[in-house]
Parts: structure tokens; sequence; C-alpha cells
């Protein structure tokens, strides 16, 4: 498990077993979804990583249309990493588990997208600092609307409601 942002330094061990907290599986997830944890994991992981998830997006929604999509990406992660409440565990690239605040930040999004502002604010206030929770509902809202009018649309159901095996890296 790795971390990002926040204000205080460091995971130990059991950091991600939270209660309340729920982990799924990154294959039950929609397509969107799994475009998002992806580019979640790889961009947190920083600029060696970067490459793979602009060579997604681009494979993806094409040269311009992925530019677009990368920056709203970009506004959101930076908006979560920027006021992280503690740091943000999430899972290698490669693992097929989706860690619970990948989950809850994927939770953040699709609450934007179905303009469930309570819900969102809510969840978002879970993860970032009061002061920062507006800019990254608004630049939630922005990458659903991005992933919209591409043809990617965002699941319905809350991935918080999914009971998931845990796993730790």
């Amino acid at each position: 498990m790795h971390g990002l942002g926040g204000k205080t330094p460091g995971v130990g061990p059991g950091a991600s077993e939270r209660p309340g907290d729920t982990i799924t599986r990154l294959g039950e997830l929609g397509e969107a979804e799994v475009l998002f944890v992806r580019s979640l994991r790889g961009w947190a992981l920083g600029m060696p990583c970067w490459r793979q998830v602009w060579n997604e997006h681009a494979r993806r929604f094409g040269g311009v249309e992925g530019r677009i999509v990368l920056r709203a990406f970009v506004a959101f992660f930076d908006g979560i990493r920027g006021g992280a409440r503690r740091p943000i565990l999430h899972h290698p690239p490669c693992c097929p588990h989706v860690a619970p605040d990948e989950a809850r930040i994927l939770a953040v999004l699709v609450a934007a997208a179905l303009e469930h502002p309570d819900a969102a604010r809510f969840l978002a206030l879970t993860l970032v600092e009061a002061d920062r929770a507006d800019a990254v509902l608004k630049a939630g809202r922005k990458l659903a609307d991005a992933y919209a009018r591409r043809g990617l649309k965002l699941c319905s159901r809350p991935p918080l409601e999914h009971e998931g095996p845990t796993t730790r890296h």
C-alpha cells in the first residue's frame, strides 16, 4: 500500500483497515472507474508513471481529447492530494483490489457525477480539509463531465457498498 499527500507523514501497519471502509475488486468496476483508479495509482507514483497514464488516455480518447480529460483528472487529483487530511493510501498499479481510500475517492467522483452534492461533500470531507472540499467537488464534476462527453459513464452504485477482501502491499 502506498500513500500520497496528507499532513501526517508515513503509513503504518493496518492503516488501511479503518472501520467502515470496504475494498472491492478492480474487475467489478466499469470502464470509467477502472480508468480512474489506474490513473490515480499511476499519477500518485510520480513522473516515471505519468507517461503510462497519458498513453492510456491518448489510446482511449485520442491526443486532443485525451489531454482535456487528463487535465480534468489532474485537477481533481491535485485537489485531493493538496487538501488531504492524512496520507491517501492506494495500491500499486497491478493490484486487482481497490483500497478503501481509492474507493472513497471514486465515491466522491460518482456522487459528483450523479449530482448528489450532500453525499459528495460528506465523502470529500472524510478525505480533505473543509476549505478544499468545494474545489475538489468542482474538479470532480468537471472530470465526470469530461468522461461523459466522451462516452464514459460512471457507475451509479456507490463503490463503498461492496464488501471484498483486504490486502496489504
